[in-house]
């Protein structure tokens, strides 16, 4: 059972994945997989430089990660040719740590932001889809990433809508302020996939 965790910037999906790496699943992290696969020397920083230029790396030649964001969450279409150079790389790798794992776990959970374009998505049994109000987010993102309110807005706006992800559920996810509400639908979600009450 492969079940996706997914949601915009600061709506607080990783900690709904934590939630249920906490019930037994073995979560692979996409944004973590993502600062994987382009790492000094992997293939896909030399495709990103060759896009946008060695200003994007620090002086040690791994990746400015503050100066790429600047770029893409300004601008769309540079946005849409760093997915198209690192989701292929990223969806190889998930792919690699399902096989590793698949022996010692039967339920993944595969957290990532992007699961339709990405392809990541056709992996998955079902999907979580994790909403949160706007202005929460933009608190979160805040204080997570050290960014200003006008920041954190344009990685909001830069990303998929609410509708746009919500088109992609089988569940959603609302999480807001409390923690033991979020806990208590993850609950009720898990325990409906795992009797198969989604179909």
């Amino acid at each position: 059972m492969i079940i996706g965790v997914t949601g915009g910037s600061g709506c607080g999906k990783s900690s709904v994945s934590r939630y249920l790496e906490s019930k037994g699943l073995f979560v692979i992290d996409a944004d973590k997989t993502a600062r994987e696969v382009v790492e000094a020397g992997k293939p896909a920083l030399k495709e990103i430089t060759e896009h946008f230029g060695t200003g994007v790396l620090n002086d040690d030649g791994t990746l400015n990660r503050r100066k790429l964001a600047s770029i893409v969450f300004t601008d769309r279409a540079e946005l849409n040719a760093l997915n198209s150079i690192t989701h292929k790389y990223i969806y190889e790798s998930i792919q690699k740590s399902i096989k590793d794992n698949k022996d010692k776990f039967g339920e993944f959970i595969i957290d990532a932001a992007v699961m339709d374009k990405s392809g990541v998505g056709n992996m998955c049994d079902c999907i979580v889809v994790v909403l949160a109000e706007r202005q929460l987010r933009i608190k979160r993102i805040m204080e997570r990433d050290n960014l200003t309110e006008t920041q954190a807005m344009q990685r909001i706006d830069m990303q998929q809508s609410d509708k746009e992800y919500i088109s992609q559920a089988d569940f959603i996810l609302y999480n807001n302020a409390d923690e033991k509400i979020m806990h208590q639908q993850a609950d009720v979600i898990l325990k409906q996939i795992r009797e198969g009450h989604w179909n």
